[in-house]
This record gives C-alpha cells, sequence and structure tokens, in this order.
C-alpha cells in the first residue's frame, strides 16, 4: 500500500464503479466475551485487489463535500449488510460513521 493521496476524480470514479465496500469489525462484550456488534468501516478496493487507505481518500472526500455523494450511495449496502448480519445475529448492533456534512444533507 502507497502513501498516494487521491484526487476528487478518482474518488468519484471509483464510487460509480462500486469499488467501495465495508469491513466489519467486531465489537466484544468485556463481559462475556461474545461478539455484541460489530462497526462498519468503509473501504476502497481498487480492481487489482489494491486497498486504498481511508487516510488516502477520505479527507479529500470530506474537504470536496463529495462525502455526502459516497454516504448516499452507501447507505443502501450498509442497510442490506445489515440485514444479513441479523439474519445470523439477531441482536447485532451495528455502528457506522457519518460526516458531519451528512447531517445538512438531504
Amino acid at each position: 500500500m502507497s502513501n498516494t493521496v487521491y484526487s476528487l476524480e478518482d474518488i468519484e470514479r471509483a464510487l460509480d464503479h462500486g469499488e467501495f465496500c465495508f469491513y466489519y469489525q467486531p465489537k466484544v462484550s468485556f463481559a462475556t466475551g461474545n461478539i455484541v456488534g460489530g462497526e462498519a468501516l468503509l473501504r476502497w478496493i481498487k480492481p487489482d485487489g489494491t486497498e486504498v487507505l481511508p487516510g488516502q481518500f477520505l479527507p479529500q472526500a470530506e474537504k470536496s463535500g463529495f462525502i455526502t455523494n459516497i454516504t448516499a450511495v452507501m447507505l443502501p449496502h450498509l442497510i442490506e449488510d445489515i440485514e444479513e448480519i441479523k439474519l445470523v445475529k439477531t441482536d447485532a448492533q451495528i455502528a457506522f460513521n457519518i460526516s458531519a456534512l451528512d447531517l445538512y444533507s438531504p
């Protein structure tokens, strides 16, 4: 993985081509040791399998306001994933991050 910072055009292209996905980091109860849920982490996987680190694209997306487009496109995917997770663990709590800009976006 490189330290490349990607342009807004690169990020837009990746979103248009479905290169973003969620990885789920488990949340474990200290009391029981059981998995109680997870956190959805946005990842960019290029067609060649290279993973672009969030720090290489999220600051540009946030600065430009394009982050709201990413949220709008990825939210339905998140909902689909949560439905799948709930089939396995009905009481799972899934956390996800949004930008402050999303709070002002219709």
